[in-house]
């Protein structure tokens, strides 16, 4: 029985793989077929072709084997691009001359670029640039002298006077240059009567020295500026033009300024560190070359004057010189006429100080100009340490300083921007400027005018006074108290 079904199993493995191997054939004919019908079909798609093309060719008459060799025409213009390109990029190839070379290129860029840079930051190219800012104002203004037989009874106080900032700073206060012979010279010429000036010990020491413009610190004696000039040689260029009318010599040289008779007032900003020598050398120069011109002994600020009522008639042809603190116990107490130093007979402000007034403020600090003669800088002092302003502006809206009435408002005739544009104008005809009434220094007034004061006040000394108190001190200190 099992032999039996063996056989029966066997028999029916063998007719299933009979039947798979039929189907497989089965399969493979219509798999055959399928292929002679696509390839059938294939035949019948390029013979369609072939008449198309033949029927196209007899249409046009030709013309296909036109386009195809346009096509050919075309296909070589890409050919010669894409050559030229594969040329053009071998710029950069290793033996190539500019790639060979790209280093020394380099170098030679870098090398013109720093002379560029040198020739831009050079003395002699800013000074050019700031002498033709003074050719501007000279040919827009029309600046004459003061009118003394009509106006020579009105007091300094009740007046606007051209005032210049850093009067030999070439262009910006710090890291520039110092010059006097082209910068302050123009400045005077631009009609300026007000030159304020920072004066340096020119090394240090107790002797041999002398004092020197520049700008910077008077702790540890940091000058800003790249060179100094000598004071004396700023004294020679105010006795050369200040008081000579402007005139062209026979050598092609222009000297003087427009209104020689104006009284002129030089300011000095000393940062010598009271080093006495320095102060005497600077007096010795200012009496040398400037001595006609300096206002009588009784006009010293010693004497306690108020220079805010002198009359215009007697300040005619005379400079007036103005200082820090700092002067104490030198030759130039006896030629200074003003100081701004705490309890002097000057007032001078920032402008940043004049834009925090409010408006209570502005009418008290309208009062204490008609007290005192008032200087408004453009910039806080370079001694403030966080307030050094090295690449900031340099000028600034003066409107509210002339509203306040503030005599001397200086700012940097050396840059011309929008701010010298309006301040020019101001002064366009006139370099001293009547306020306007509301700001006239009332005649009956609490403050008299120097002459009306009491003989004994006018001839008190202050100088006298301080070295009889050191006298005193020392005779003290001699005694032998127990």
């Amino acid at each position: 029985m099992e032999n039996e079904n063996t056989n029966d199993n066997a028999n029916l493995s063998n007719q299933n793989k009979t039947n798979n191997e039929t189907k497989t054939e089965t399969k493979t004919e219509n798999s055959t077929n399928t292929l002679e019908n696509s390839t059938n079909t294939l035949e019948n798609s390029t013979n369609a072709l072939e008449n198309s093309t033949n029927t196209l060719e007899n249409s046009k008459g030709g013309n296909s084997t036109n386009l195809f060799q346009k096509t050919n025409e075309g296909d070589n213009v890409v050919d010669k691009r894409s050559s030229q390109l594969k040329k053009n990029s071998g710029l950069l190839k290793r033996n190539n001359p500019f790639s060979n070379n790209i280093f020394l290129i380099a170098i030679a860029v870098l090398v013109v670029v720093f002379i560029i840079i040198l020739v831009l930051f050079s003395e002699g190219f800013r000074i050019k640039t700031v002498v033709s800012n003074f050719k501007v104002y000279n040919k827009y203004q029309t600046i004459r002298n003061y009118n003394y037989n009509a106006r020579g009874n009105n007091i300094l106080g009740n007046h606007y006077i051209a005032s210049s900032y850093n009067s030999c700073n070439v262009k910006n206060p710090t890291l520039s240059y110092i010059n006097c012979d082209d910068i302050l010279k123009g400045i005077l010429s631009s009609g300026a009567r007000y030159i304020e000036l920072k004066i340096f010990n020119n090394k240090f020491g107790v002797t041999n020295i002398e004092p020197i413009v520049n700008n910077g610190f008077e702790t540890g004696e940091w000058k800003l500026c790249f060179n100094s000039v000598n004071f004396e040689d700023v004294c020679k260029v105010i006795k050369e033009h200040a008081f000579t009318i402007n005139k062209k010599l026979s050598d092609g040289k222009i000297i003087g300024v427009p209104n020689p008779t104006d009284p002129l007032f030089i300011s000095l900003d000393l940062k010598t560190r009271n080093n006495v020598g320095t102060l005497n050398r600077l007096t010795k120069h200012l009496t040398t070359y400037l001595k006609e011109y300096l206002l009588p002994s009784k006009y010293n600020y010693s004497n306690n004057f108020n220079l805010l009522n002198m009359k215009m008639k007697d300040l005619k042809e005379n400079i007036v010189v103005f200082c820090s603190s700092g002067y104490q116990g030198s030759d130039l107490e006896t030629v200074i006429n003003g100081s701004w130093e705490k309890g002097g007979n000057i007032n001078r402000v920032f402008s940043e100080d004049l834009d925090k007034l409010g408006k209570d403020d502005k009418e008290d600090f309208k009062i204490k100009v008609k007290q005192k003669l008032t200087i408004v800088t453009p910039d806080p002092d370079l001694d403030l340490v966080g307030k050094l302003k090295i690449f900031g502006k340099q000028n600034y809206d003066t409107k509210t300083a002339f509203d306040l009435g503030c005599h001397f408002i200086s700012v940097y005739y050396q840059s011309m921007d929008k701010y010298m544009n309006t301040y020019i104008t101001k002064f366009r005809n006139n370099s001293i400027v009547l306020k306007p009434d509301e700001l006239h220094i009332p005649k009956s007034g609490s403050r008299k005018d120097t002459d009306d004061r009491d003989e004994d006040e006018q001839k008190f000394n202050y100088s006298d006074y301080r070295k009889k108190l050191r006298d005193a001190a020392e005779l003290l200190e001699d005694l032998d108290i127990n």
